[in-house]
């Protein structure tokens, strides 16, 4: 029980950052097309 409580919430830490790379990386993007 307390193992699968631990990897729930890293499971939803890992997605919470998977989302902010991605989102970073739209922006990074955007950046570049701008300067180009």
């Amino acid at each position: 029980m307390y193992v699968s409580k631990i990897t729930r919430s890293g499971d939803a830490y890992l997605r919470l950052y998977t989302q902010r790379l991605l989102r970073l990386h739209q922006y990074l993007l955007k950046q570049l097309n701008i300067s180009l």
